[in-house]
């Protein structure tokens, strides 16, 4: 069994953790999620020249001068034609003249971007309604036109209407994005950025990552009044300068709205590792918001051989989180392969320093039936070093700096719904998105002993002590009295690596089954993967509805994701600063504390097949949803993580199954089939399992000074898991033979 050795890894809820929910992304549940998601990881208050320096590129000084000499009055000391009212509409029409000068000074040529106003229609293609005030979108880009499609609305478009309000962008168009407001009191302190700010520009920046594949960071500004603040969001938090007023340092504010108008892909935030052919034959990195015409392509060396494999621009998966792995999967063909013959998966992701990279495990358990077969792995390589969050894109940050404060975010509901009930953007795009979106009911408080340091999935807080790693958040960052303190932080960001998989073939994720048998064969598949993985000595940790794939087009399915998979002998924690699992589909004893074993997988699979159940109709089946009812399977993924395993501890009743589940599924899993199979599991699991209460025991006995168990052996741990796993397959076998003979009766064939 995987111990902690005494240490816990700490907790964050993120907002990937919603993404297996269908059809709910409503602003008001994903607001606390997003929130916690970058809790303990927004730094601010960075010297703005020295931020610039590191990050931004160094623009023309000739060119910066004789801009400053044509838009800028040396006597008032201010830009001239800036605004007497700094409203949103008034600095917009500033903005997009004034850059318009920039280009015609520094020479369009070269210019890559353009500024953008939303106007009053919210770009699509995102999770919610939103209409951010200000986006960098690429210059020559042609928009669709709202009022006659035949028509693209163009950059000279615009310019006939510089309030446009009529053709809407797409958030995969989004180069840059910044928020403006009126109040410069709106952006803060100095050194520390207002979270309603950056909240609000992290909804903005999780819309861009959620459309993009391959977007290692994102650039973003503040603009409060005259008071600017720059943002960099990557995979590991958020990072913001101090405020600058942009007529005090007007030079810093050239520099930095060149860089917007002139940056690189590259230096933008995409992946210089893929790339395409332009029309003159040469390579240059892969740009999806200037609608590049070409494949885009990733290549790998391996026994001195190179690879050349083309992506299909749509991925498969694409986690939309901002502090978290990222992970993207896209579909791939070799080069000298038919267009549509896809035949390998490429997954990139951001992995914890701390974490092996998945591909380790999966070199182990080649040839392994029922587990995602591996090709290739490696660490992504730019400009000669590791592609990482500390030293390829936030290099030459300085963290020890006196300034650099640690902005404290929002710990529960109540304070985020007293924000959406301000003036503010982040209003206005709750008020916008309520009438659009399915409705939910919000979430209870989320309780702030649960909501301490970044994961990428949610998972528990065991109220441990961890030990100080390097480059790595090594304690719980504590709660300030309030949000507007100025206190240094508490650690340094932690690093995460960008890792590149390559796997055999391509499955279709489970969600997309086609028929009853075909779900439980890859059920059956899948479980008889996790026991091939154990018999190697491999815990996976993170059984979820993501993680399970269906093959095509041979019947079953096999396991992916081992991002959070250890060695079952492993008796220390790796000091990532996440946890593992998915909270929806975590064993009991996980939520309450308890280190990863065997049969805690197993339980998982049992909590994925009632989700299914509950949230996906049978294909092709008279199945209308469920009548208004209550499912508990909504209290898996809100409230404590105590909550959510004392709602999961009921079903020890042997009839809460019945009384508080069945009733929530759709009717085409009420036959007998596939009831049977949920009650044959819910017995393996909590009625006939000898280590049901285990955990309890061991805790009550620590508690009243009795003798300490000592924790069973590894090996142990995978007989019982070798043969729970035996008896989920066998009861699996019996209900795909129950169903074949009611499809027989039912008329379908044999």
């Amino acid at each position: 069994m995987a111990h902690s050795g005494g240490a816990t890894t700490p907790v964050k809820r993120s907002s990937a953790s919603q993404s297996s929910e269908p059809a709910s992304n409503h602003l008001l549940r994903m607001g606390p999620l997003v929130a916690d998601e970058i809790r303990g990881t927004v730094y601010s208050g960075f010297n703005a020249r020295s931020f610039i320096d590191s990050l931004y590129p160094v623009c023309d000084s000739a060119h910066a001068e004789a801009l400053i000499d044509r838009t800028f009055d040396v006597q008032s000391g201010r830009w001239k034609s800036w605004p007497k009212e700094p409203t949103e509409q008034a600095v917009i029409q500033w903005l997009k003249q004034w850059t318009k000068r920039l280009v015609e000074v520094f020479g369009a040529g070269e210019a890559r971007s353009r500024v953008r106003n939303s106007g009053h229609v919210p770009l699509f293609n995102g999770s919610a309604r939103r209409k951010p005030d200000v986006i960098f979108i690429a210059r020559n880009l042609s928009l669709p036109c709202s009022e006659n499609r035949d028509q693209s609305c163009t950059a000279e478009c615009e310019e006939e209407a510089d309030y446009c309000t009529v053709c809407a962008v797409s958030w995969d168009r989004v180069r840059v994005v910044g928020e403006l407001k009126q109040n410069a009191g709106t952006s803060g302190s100095q050194h520390q950025a207002d979270h309603k700010m950056v909240l609000t520009i992290a909804h903005r920046v999780r819309e861009i990552f959620g459309t993009q594949p391959g977007r290692r960071y994102v650039h973003a500004f503040s603009l409060c009044g005259s008071l600017l603040r720059c943002f960099l969001f990557d995979r590991s938090g958020v990072f913001a300068s101090e405020h600058f007023d942009i007529h005090s340092k007007p030079e810093l504010t050239v520099r930095v709205f060149a860089a917007y108008l002139y940056g690189s892909p590259d230096w933008t935030g995409f992946d210089p590792t893929i790339q395409v052919v332009d029309e003159n034959q040469d390579l240059r990195t892969y740009d999806p918001t200037a609608q590049d015409r070409g494949d885009p392509f990733v290549k790998f060396v391996e026994d001195g051989n190179t690879t050349r494999l083309y992506l299909d621009p749509k991925p498969l998966f694409l986690q939309p989180t901002i502090a978290s792995r990222g992970s993207v999967c896209w579909r791939a063909r070799r080069a000298d392969s038919d267009r549509d013959r896809w035949e390998f998966v490429v997954k990139d992701q951001w992995r914890s320093k701390q974490r092996e990279h998945e591909g380790v495990h999966l070199q182990r358990l080649e040839g392994v039936k029922g587990v995602a077969q591996r090709v290739h792995h490696e660490d992504v390589m730019v400009d000669g070093q590791r592609d990482d969050t500390a030293d390829a894109i936030r290099r030459g940050l300085n963290y020890k700096s006196p300034s650099v404060t640690e902005v404290v975010m929002p710990s529960n509901y109540a304070e985020y719904q007293l924000m959406a009930e301000g003036t503010g953007s982040l209003s206005n795009s709750l008020s916008s998105s309520a009438a659009t979106l399915p409705t939910r009911p919000p979430p209870p408080a989320l309780h702030h002993h649960n909501l301490r340091n970044k994961r990428s999935h949610s998972s528990i807080d065991n109220q441990g002590s961890h030990s100080s790693i390097d480059n790595q958040r090594s304690q719980t960052p504590k709660r300030r009295r309030n949000d507007t303190c100025e206190s240094a932080p508490t650690s340094v960001p932690y690093n995460r690596i960008h890792g590149r998989l390559v796997l055999r073939g391509v499955g279709r994720r489970l969600k997309e089954f086609k028929t009853r048998e075909e779900l439980l064969l890859a059920f059956r598949s899948a479980i008889v993967g996790y026991r091939n993985m154990l018999g190697k000595n491999i815990l996976h940790r993170d059984v979820s509805v993501n993680n399970i794939m269906i093959s095509s087009p041979d019947p079953g399915g096999y396991l992916i994701d081992l991002d959070f998979a250890v060695p079952l002998d492993r008796r220390s924690a790796s000091g990532a600063p996440h946890r593992t699992g998915t909270p929806e589909f975590m064993a009991i004893d996980v939520l309450e504390g308890c280190s990863h074993a065997p049969r805690h997988d197993l339980e998982s699979f049992f909590y994925v097949l009632i989700w299914m159940y509950t949230h996906y109709p049978v294909p092709g089946v008279d199945s209308p949803e469920p009548p208004k009812f209550k499912s508990p399977v909504r209290s898996w993924s809100s409230g404590s993580y105590k909550n959510m395993a004392r709602q999961k501890r009921a079903l020890h009743d042997d009839m809460y199954l019945s009384k508080e589940y069945l009733p929530g599924f759709y009717e085409g899993w009420r036959r007998k089939s596939t009831w049977v199979l949920a009650v044959d599991w819910w017995e393996l699991l909590f009625q006939k399992s000898p280590d049901v209460n285990a955990a309890q025991k061991m805790r009550t006995m620590e508690h009243t000074g009795g003798v300490k168990d000592e924790h069973p052996s590894p090996k142990s741990e995978v007989e019982k898991g070798m043969q729970l796993s035996e008896k989920m397959i066998a009861a699996l076998d019996k209900a795909v033979e129950t169903l074949r003979q009611e499809e027989v009766g039912d008329g379908k064939g044999a």
